[in-house]
Order: C-alpha cells, then structure tokens, then sequence
C-alpha cells in the first residue's frame, strides 16, 4: 500500500530508509536533503502494517520527478521499487524523471527508464549523473498493464 507520510517525516524508521538513499546520513545532510526541493511529497509503501520503502517526488505540470526512492535492506529486489514506479505512473499518468548515480541507474533501466549520462561539478570535482526518463507511452509499460489487467488476481 503507498500511502502519504510526508507530516511523519520525522519517524526514525523513515528516515532510516530514506537516508540509504542520501550522500550524507547525517541529522543535517538529512535535513537539507528533505528541504532542497519545494514541494516534494513523501510516501511510504506498507506490507503487512510495516513501512518497508520511502518515495520523495513532485507532481510538476508535464512529470512527475522522483527526487528519493528507497528500500529498506531487508526488502530489497522484491519488486517494491518497481511497484512504487507502477503506482505512480498509474495514479499520475504523466511522464516520471529522476535523476541518480552510478549505482543506481540500473534500477530504473529495469523499470523501462531510459538513462542518459550528464556529468556535474560538487566541490570541484566532476560526478557522473544519470537523467532516467520513463514516457507515459511506454510500450514496456502498455505490455505490463496488459498482463495486469488480464490477472485473476487482484491488487
């Protein structure tokens, strides 16, 4: 279940998942991470009354950004991460974007994101990045509402 937590961002559970996803694991890096983009809705994915994964992103007039995604260790390459994409895209209809780095960007290839490199300076050092963009006509994902509306089970 993606339910909203953006007024329980201060759950130690949810900012112990979110902050695998952050540079700086530190109260401040934490802080400034949760404030850098205005806007930014949270919302946590729920099994079995757990919180197992924590999704930051903006709803902006022609996408929907993913600005942090993360799963928690003990669930992790289980799908949820995919289901996060999935309802997403299935609740906003619009385009999704994110931008990641090395050891992430096959996650989002595996969802069907195409990933474009880019490089950027911190603190005077050149970083690869990665621009994934999924289009809302992706024929990966008109193949997968497919196979989901033919199920017999529901979600």
């Amino acid at each position: 279940m993606f339910c909203e937590i953006t007024e329980k961002l201060k759950d130690p559970l949810v900012l112990q998942i979110l902050s695998c996803c952050l540079g700086d694991k530190t109260p401040e890096g934490i802080d400034k991470a949760l404030n850098k983009y205005p806007g930014e809705k949270f919302y946590s994915w729920i099994e079995n009354g757990e919180t197992i994964a924590v999704c930051g992103f903006r709803v902006l007039q022609d996408k929907v950004e993913i600005c942090h995604i993360s799963v928690s260790e003990n669930a992790r390459r289980k799908g949820v991460g995919k289901a996060i994409i999935f309802t997403m895209r299935e609740k906003y209809g619009l385009t999704i974007e994110a931008e990641t780095d090395d050891e992430a960007v096959d996650f989002y290839r595996k969802c069907g994101f195409e990933a474009t490199a880019l490089y950027k300076e911190y603190d005077g050092k050149k970083y690869r990045r990665w621009i994934c963009i999924l289009n809302k006509e992706k024929p990966f994902w008109s193949a997968l509402d497919k196979l989901v509306s033919e199920a017999k089970t529901t979600y």
